[in-house]
């Protein structure tokens, strides 16, 4: 497994440190001020004190007294005034599946998959591989493993299984939830076959004992056992309610990983999430635009400013997720 040093922790800092920067710089000379303004945006367990802390040669620390759980913001903080407003809103490819998912629903969903990710052994600062079409457990997913403070590492549908392994090893992954495949007709790809030949291409390097596989399509497929569980099969039994890991705010949040490139971007918790919030609350009210981004990337940002805002996401399946009208 890739330790999380001072070194690498910070690795994908830079582009949303620059946007931070550049998105402000016109609006106010007082960038520290704003930033630290914005960031009651989101709820702390205890909040910072001071926005960032200058190092030589190295990225600044982001809200670095800080500690939070991104998933309290995203759900439970709503559960009081706003369990009953819908969170999520998903249609899939073929007439009639809907799933509409209350903060209250999620809520729940989470924290199921959350316990189960623990007793299965699962933990802080644990790499858990998210492979997953556009349907809800992907969301469910990220806000489990932020809820146990286990790092999040996404991986695209439109990987090869050959590059899939090199990022298995590469981030020390002990755990997979993926499907059995996409649902897009003529263009369905393979997904749990392709996580099973990237899991043989790894061999003895790979770390993964655990994975959870969602029935998306219902087609068959091979489970290994002991490492291999059905999604709701597993999850189900798990109480829906889980105490979350209190994470600092340099913690990280999720790596992600893009076609083409060998090493993942991490990003930290604090600041990925308050900007988040500010960019999808801007974007929203014509105030702004996000940066230049990838789909899978817009997507993460999507859904952790849109649920930190208590907004309501619109997936429909093979679309980019959107936020409701």
């Amino acid at each position: 497994m890739t330790p999380i040093t001072e070194d690498n922790r910070h690795i994908a800092a830079a582009p949303i440190t620059a946007w931070l920067h550049a998105g402000t710089q016109d609006r106010t000379p007082d960038r520290h001020g704003f930033w630290l303004a914005q960031s009651r945006r989101v709820a702390w367990h205890h909040p910072p004190q001071r926005m960032a802390t200058a190092r030589p040669d190295r990225d600044a620390r982001w809200f670095e007294d800080g500690t939070l759980n991104a998933s309290v913001s995203c759900v439970d903080r709503h559960l009081a005034d706003h369990g009953d407003r819908l969170a999520i809103f998903w249609r899939g490819e073929d007439a009639g599946q809907v799933d509409r998912v209350t903060y209250r629903d999620l809520h729940e969903r989470v924290c199921r998959l959350a316990n189960a990710l623990r007793d299965q052994g699962v933990q802080r600062n644990d790499r858990g591989v998210i492979h997953l079409p556009m349907v809800v457990e992907g969301i469910v997913a990220m806000l489990a493993c932020a809820r146990i403070g286990a790092v999040q590492v996404l991986m695209s549908g439109d990987f090869t299984a050959q590059e899939m392994a090199g990022h298995l090893v590469d981030c020390g992954a002990v755990a997979v939830i993926t499907a059995d495949e996409t649902g897009h007709g003529s263009r369905s790809i393979p997904l749990k076959a392709r996580m099973d030949e990237a899991l043989h291409i790894a061999g003895p390097d790979s770390h993964v004992r655990l994975m959870l596989v969602v029935s998306h399509t219902g087609t068959p497929v091979p489970m290994t056992a002991g490492r291999d569980h059905k999604f709701n099969d597993l999850v189900d039994w798990y109480e829906p309610d889980c105490l979350p890991e209190i994470m600092h705010a340099e913690d990280p949040l999720f790596i992600l990983h893009t076609a083409g490139t060998s090493r993942g971007m991490m990003h930290a918790t604090g600041r990925y999430i308050v900007w988040a919030s500010y960019a999808v609350d801007s974007t929203a009210n014509g105030a702004g635009t996000q940066p230049g981004i990838a789909q899978v990337a817009r997507h993460i940002a999507l859904v952790y400013g849109a649920l930190a805002n208590g907004m309501t996401i619109r997936i429909h399946e093979g679309q980019p997720a959107t936020l409701a009208a």
